[in-house]
């Protein structure tokens, strides 16, 4: 008798844990809803890990290309405070090829990106290869938008050889495009082109470390 009283005690006992276990467990599943949503989309991985090696950002652009001075130039130092706000490796200041520039303008023109790189104390050379810089507008009108698109390569000043991409000669392809936007009121070719120039350089960053995925434009 009393064993089948303990029984039937031990009933109501043992469906009281297992309904605590199961919300338990119920809220771990909330919980961990919750923190795959509070934690988005899994990150985008970097294309190539860069060294953490003094490092020269050389924008350039061909005289064919129709890319003025201000837009390779304006996208090289994008690259360069983009690059420093993640800490990927440390710079060379932009400052001092400049100054090359200007105390071998006979000679810079001539070197090539290895001999730049080295002249600067550079031990690799994030070279961009600035393709197209404009805007344009639809069809005539006062709707406009601006385009860029440039090649990056890695480069190693030690070898010459291309550390990244390993399969593209002319380097990796990177475009970027703002969206159409009436003129007006914050809005003009400058403004654009500004934007333009501040996503190509994010997007070029961007290659080098993990990030979240993101279709936000950086502020210009």
């Amino acid at each position: 008798m009393s064993r089948i009283l303990s029984r039937t005690h031990a009933v109501p006992a043992l469906l009281f844990c297992t309904s605590l276990l199961c919300a338990v467990l119920g809220g771990c599943q909330i919980l961990g809803l919750i923190a795959a949503k509070a934690e988005g989309s899994s990150p985008v991985p970097a294309a190539y890990v860069p060294r953490k090696v003094p490092t020269l950002v050389l924008a350039e652009h061909s005289p064919t290309s129709g890319v003025d001075d201000v837009s390779s130039e304006d996208i090289g130092r994008r690259t360069a405070d983009f690059w420093n706000d993640h800490k990927l490796s440390p710079l060379i200041d932009l400052e001092k090829l400049e100054q090359l520039r200007l105390d071998r303008p006979d000679d810079y023109y001539k070197m090539s990106t290895v001999a730049i790189g080295r002249a600067l104390g550079a031990a690799q050379v994030l070279y961009i290869d600035v393709r197209d810089s404009h805007d344009e507008s639809a069809g005539g009108s006062d709707t406009i938008r601006a385009k860029a698109s440039a090649r990056v390569r890695l480069i190693d000043v030690a070898t010459g050889r291309t550390l990244w991409p390993p399969d593209a000669a002319a380097g990796y392809a990177v475009d970027a495009e703002t969206a159409y936007g009436a003129r007006g009121e914050g809005i003009s070719e400058s403004t654009q082109m500004e934007q333009v120039r501040a996503m190509i350089a994010d997007s070029i960053v961007k290659l080098f470390y993990d990030h979240q995925p993101d279709n936000d434009a950086p502020a210009p």
